[in-house]
Order: C-alpha cells, then structure tokens, then sequence
C-alpha cells in the first residue's frame, strides 16, 4: 500500500447538514485534483454531502506515493468514502475535454 499523508478524500461540510443526505463523490478528470467541486457543496447546500477524491500527487497530497495498482488505490479511496459518508447512494464522474460546453 502507498504511504499516506494526506486523506483520499477531501469534504466540506456545512454545518446543519442532516447525516441522512445522500452523497456525491467526485472524481475529478486525469492529472486535476478535487478542489473543484468544493463549490458544489455550497450550491446544493444541506440536500447532499459532497466528496471528492483526492488522487496522490495532487494538490494537498503532492508529495504522497501513488499505489501500486488501480485497484489498490479505488480500495483505498472506497474505503475512505464509506467510512465518512453516512449513506452512499450515488456517484458522480466528472469529465471535462477541456472545451467550453
């Protein structure tokens, strides 16, 4: 397993969220980190949590080893993004070609 410094997944709660909320987990596209969606959080507010994974060699984990595997690291961020969500329910991948949509 890569060493870890950093968490795989970032969050940003708001207070008087309900833990019942359903919650988003971001993917962000190759080579990006997930500060991206940290806005999302705000526009949707107390209806769902959001999350975004955090891939090593991004933003706050530039310095972490990437793993081994792919698997290894999805177990990793899987098992991260259940213990901090109280009800995974759905899943958003994000995907952005770089032109303007």
């Amino acid at each position: 397993m890569a060493d870890r410094i950093a968490d795989w997944i970032a969050d940003w709660p708001l207070a008087g969220t309900p833990a019942s909320v359903p919650a988003l987990v971001c993917v962000p596209p190759a080579g990006a980190g997930c500060q991206q969606f940290r806005s999302w959080q705000e526009r949707l507010g107390a209806r769902a949590a959001v999350y975004g994974v955090q891939l090593p060699g991004r933003e706050n984990r530039w310095h972490d080893a990437m793993p081994a595997t792919f698997d290894e690291a999805v177990d990793a961020a899987t098992a991260e993004a259940e213990a901090k969500a109280a009800v995974l329910n759905e899943m958003v991948a994000h995907y952005n070609s770089g032109r303007a949509e």
